[in-house]
């Protein structure tokens, strides 16, 4: 259990370590402990420990102490993640090979039995492209904006730097999904985006599950490899597989592989090569899809005569038609730039991009729109939840809301509380589908007196004022409080307990008036690609920015304006 601020004391870390019979056992097992006493230099009063002097800060691994730390874990990574010190030692004289009970992490391990899965996507509303991808690593949108083996970034992470500056949080699509529902449902939406004319960023085959962590052992790339009859089809679905397989000499053991083309000199010929070479549009993907046409092409001169290879022509080779040619094939500016970059900073620089006149528009919300549509709705709330797109724009404009709306604001009286919570069954019900009511009641007391309101687990009075301590002690700030824990947060507001709890949510709060400042909140908003996620995140500083009216010099904000995504 995780010790509060300011716990790890002169006595307390003195106390911990009495438990322990050496430095080892201490920072395995109170690390807190462990280097608060280093950093105070407290830890020469600790002389009971086994084998340390006074004056030694640091303590001197030897291979028994390292040998049984190492035996408490099955994995290597968990051995280096909890006893890093051990494991750095281990390593460095060698004395892992010892260790010979560590299971190997085999990858893509099959996870059908738990709901662990999501879609998610990153979008460019604007110019309507997208990444469509499925993960269960937490850390996903961080390994995005990471490089990989060959210090390149992937397809989103270029697209949206390039562009932006900056990767945008991910859209959630579909949650608790297990792998084979993700590997089908990304799939879908993938098509989904297709037929909507979005262009797509994933260089992946959909419903690959990559996106756990995979590292490519000898045992891992043998059973990648049993999935595929020939060459092709396993470095086209599996490429850092194949790569590395090939690179360690153990592709040489996958007989069963076949060549796509086992007819001896099959390339040597020049219209084979040709046909194949006809095939792609960019001499890199001719290399990669088809190494060994590339070869003997290259080899025997012939690649001179691909003229639809364009790749690696200067910019001043790329001529009017040239570019006009290039564009005819895409739908709009961003598909251009894709298919070839070069052929469009021409285009740019010369001024020609105003006569593809095919090139679609980007289509904006307008003032006058916005107004239309919203006054065919009842309340802001309805609005909302219908076209949230619309509802923003109106927000960031400030434009004067309907009329129409200021009659059907209900007014949450104690009468008007009791008949919207008789409409459910369970408090989290009430609290789901009409959260404002669900406050007031809560803040006045009288949800106590709304008694068919079923509590979904504790029963009634469970949460007494030790219980909601002990439970507060688990979150960093009231909002995940709040989310965590309900039925406690709950008790704490109705009791007025919440000025005992305060010391508890530091973490991350801003001192007064921080979000009054201009730059704090521009800061701030430059983390985030929309109005929605900025909201989400740091209410704070989206409150001030609305109140102060700074939000419309947020210009990066996308409007995701009149597309509903996942009709």
């Amino acid at each position: 259990m995780r010790k509060p601020n300011g716990y790890w004391n002169y006595e307390n870390c003195y106390n911990a370590a009495k438990e322990c019979e050496n430095l080892a056992e201490f920072y395995t097992k109170y690390a807190g402990a462990y280097d608060k006493a280093i950093n105070k230099g407290w830890i020469d009063d600790y002389v009971w420990f086994k084998g340390f002097h006074k004056g030694e800060t640091r303590h001197k691994w030897t291979y028994d102490e390292a040998y049984e730390i190492a035996k408490k874990y099955k994995y290597k990574s968990d051995f280096h993640k909890y006893s890093r010190k051990a494991y750095d030692m281990a390593r460095k004289y060698g004395w892992m090979e010892d260790y010979t009970w560590f299971i190997p992490k085999l990858v893509k391990e099959p996870c059908n039995k738990g709901s662990v899965y999501w879609i998610y996507g990153y979008f460019d509303f604007c110019e309507k492209v997208c990444y469509i991808g499925l993960s269960r690593d937490k850390n996903r949108h961080w390994r995005h904006k990471q490089k990989d083996i060959k210090g390149k970034f992937d397809s989103a992470m270029l697209y949206f730097n390039g562009n932006y500056g900056f990767l945008p949080e991910p859209t959630i699509i579909e949650e608790a999904l297990t792998a084979d529902e993700a590997q089908e449902k990304e799939a879908y939406y993938i098509q989904l985006f297709l037929k909507k004319g979005y262009t797509l960023l994933n260089r992946m085959k959909a419903g690959s599950l990559g996106s756990a962590i995979v590292k490519w052992n000898k045992a891992a790339c043998y059973e990648e490899a049993k999935k595929y009859s020939n060459y092709d089809d396993f470095y086209n679905n599996s490429p850092s597989a194949y790569k590395n397989a090939k690179e360690k000499g153990w592709i040489d053991e996958y007989t069963w592989l076949q060549r796509k083309h086992t007819k001896r000199n099959y390339w040597q010929d020049y219209n084979n090569c040709l046909n194949e070479a006809k095939k792609y549009n960019r001499i890199s993907e001719f290399q990669e899809k088809a190494p060994g046409a590339y070869r003997s092409a290259n080899d025997n001169g012939w690649i001179d005569d691909y003229t639809w290879f364009v790749r690696n022509a200067s910019k001043a080779e790329f001529t009017y038609d040239i570019c006009y040619d290039l564009a005819k094939k895409c739908k709009n500016t961003t598909e251009f730039m894709k298919a070839s970059s070069t052929a469009y900073k021409a285009a740019k620089e010369n001024d020609w991009l105003k006569d593809y006149v095919w090139f679609k528009e980007i289509v904006r919300w307008t003032d006058e729109e916005v107004i239309k549509l919203a006054c065919k709705y009842s309340s802001a709330v309805d609005f909302r939840k219908e076209n949230s797109g619309a509802y923003n724009y109106m927000q960031k404009h400030s434009l004067q809301k309907p009329n129409s709306w200021k009659d059907n604001k209900p007014q949450w009286t104690y009468d008007t509380c009791y008949a919207e919570a008789l409409k459910y069954k369970k408090r989290s019900e009430y609290r789901k589908n009409s959260k404002t009511s669900y406050n007031v009641a809560r803040d006045n007391g009288w949800l106590n007196e709304f008694t068919w309101l079923k509590v979904s687990s504790k029963p009634h009075g469970y949460w007494t004022y030790e219980r909601c301590r002990e439970e507060a002690k688990k979150y960093k700030t009231k909002r995940e409080f709040e989310k965590g824990s309900p039925g406690a947060y709950d008790a704490v507001i109705t009791h007025k307990w919440m000025e005992d709890f305060e010391y508890l949510f530091v973490y991350g709060r801003k001192p007064k008036g921080y979000w009054n400042n201009y730059d704090n909140c521009y800061k701030e908003a430059l983390k985030y690609s929309k109005v929605s996620h900025f909201k989400k995140s740091c209410m704070g500083a989206y409150s001030s920015s609305l109140k102060h009216d700074w939000i419309k010099d947020y210009t990066w904000f996308n409007n995701n304006s009149q597309l509903n995504l996942f009709e």
